[in-house]
């Protein structure tokens, strides 16, 4: 009865049928009523299944709003940065972990087409600093650079930016400054995944120096202060000490890590290995100076050590930087390890003197010294790398590329008479890049390319 009801409602209304008489209600439909009223019924079934799945898509949508705003009103702010147009390219990383000797000096090339540029390593002029600050970006082999730098935050100390590049997306810039209480007592870090186009800022890291009229990173030039072994996962280290390069010994600080890529840090060290150097007697009270942090894994980093008393020693972790112990290498003073994957890394002495590891840093094995005076490192994989030296040590001997095949037990002499430059970094065996300057706005900035593992070398730019 309460379906014949329905029906009889819908068909009026459908064909806009006045009250009836007494007794319509009891006459059966006619088949023409009938199935005009089906094809409505139909016709309005179907639109009702559409709204149905809209509202379902809405509800979905207001979820997702409200997750992912509450994430982002919790970690980070998007901050839109005016890099100018460009194509975007995802390439895989051809950097060694934690960066490495992948690169040495301001350029990072991941593809015969994109890479990175910092902006200057030595710059006391704030002024100065703020209008050349990087990053650069390029995606035509490096003919033309478009600066992608993040909002540059007030009251910036001198020198008081580090950078690291992952690879040919991932970009992350750390600006130190000060206050009214210290030339430097914070530091804010910016990330970006999409090559720069947008940024996303980081709160403020207080730090406290030694000293209120300490910078931070001053004089660092492109030393790993911050190193990421993926997008997710990185770490931070903050050295401090006097403006000027020639002033006392410099400290290390605080060890800072992040777990989602940069927009949230947790201070898992302070003054990282202390307890381990003041075993080892002598003054180090500077260890680290120069060389940064290196992580071969998300648990393993390496630190160096300056003008200690053991001399052939760094500091390992194996808890992701929480807790260090000592590591005696086979070279004296050695640099941070240059890792070219978890396994397998370069490490330099005193002397030019090389060693390699195939265990992760277990054991190490000596190489023969570098070729003289060699400036530039850089390694593609365990057993092909390049540096730049001279060709024997009489002075004013021109500089000259040398490559290894074997992991640098032997060097061949590549190339003709060249400049020192800035930057080498190789992207395979063949295809390389030299940098001359400080960054691609400076006035002696050029780029040379070469095509055939260093034997010629042709400006692009």
């Amino acid at each position: 009865m309460i379906h014949e009801d329905r029906i009889r409602t819908r068909l009026q209304r459908a064909i806009g049928y006045e009250p009836p008489s007494p007794g319509f209600g009891s006459q059966p439909l006619s088949k023409v009523a009938v199935g005009r009223l089906e094809r409505r019924i139909a016709e309005e079934s179907r639109n009702t299944g559409l709204l149905t799945l809209v509202a379902a898509v809405l509800a979905l949508a207001v979820v997702v709003t409200l997750v992912l705003g509450a994430r982002a009103l919790h970690l980070a702010q998007l901050i839109p940065a005016h890099p100018g147009p460009h194509a975007r390219l995802v390439i895989k990383t051809n950097g060694p972990p934690c960066g490495g000797s992948g690169s040495a000096g301001p350029i990072e090339m991941f593809s015969s087409g994109a890479g990175w540029a910092s902006g200057p390593g030595y710059l006391a002029d704030v002024a100065r600093q703020t209008l050349a600050k990087g990053p650069y970006r390029t995606t035509d082999g490096g003919v033309h650079w478009i600066k992608v730098a993040p909002p540059t935050i007030a009251n910036l100390s001198p020198d008081g930016e580090t950078e690291f590049f992952l690879d040919s997306n991932h970009a992350w810039v750390a600006e130190a400054a000060g206050s009214g209480n210290a030339v430097a007592d914070h530091v804010v870090v910016f990330t970006t995944a999409d090559a720069g186009r947008t940024w996303l800022q980081s709160a403020a890291l207080r730090i406290t120096p030694a000293d209120r009229s300490d910078v931070i990173w001053e004089g660092s030039g492109y030393s790993h202060w911050m190193c990421f072994i993926d997008s997710q996962n990185g770490w931070l280290l903050v050295e401090s000490g006097p403006a000027s390069p020639m002033g006392p010994t410099w400290r290390t600080g605080a060890l800072y890590r992040t777990v989602d890529g940069g927009l949230s840090w947790k201070l898992i060290a302070n003054n990282p290995g202390s307890t381990v150097v003041r075993t080892l007697g002598g003054n180090c009270g500077g260890y680290g100076i120069g060389d940064g942090v290196v992580f071969s894994s998300s648990v393993t980093g390496w630190l160096p050590l300056d003008g200690c008393a053991s001399s052939d020693v760094l500091l390992v972790t194996h808890d992701g930087g929480v807790t260090w112990s000592a590591r005696h290498v086979p070279v004296s003073y050695p640099t941070v390890p240059y890792f070219t994957d978890s396994e397998h890394a370069i490490l330099l002495g005193q002397g030019a003197v090389m060693a390699t590891t195939s265990d992760g840093g277990l054991t190490w094995v000596t190489q023969p010294a570098l070729p003289d005076q060699c400036s530039l490192l850089t390694f593609i994989d365990p057993t092909n790398g390049w540096c730049i030296g001279h060709g024997d040590s009489t002075p004013g001997a021109g500089w000259f590329v040398f490559r290894t095949r074997d992991g640098g037990h032997t060097w061949v002499k590549e190339s003709g008479a060249t400049t020192t430059g800035w930057g080498l970094t190789f992207i395979d065996t063949e295809t390389g890049y030299q940098a001359v300057g400080e960054s691609p706005n400076a006035g002696d900035w050029a780029l040379f390319r070469t095509v055939d593992g260093g034997l010629t070398w042709t400006r692009i730019s």
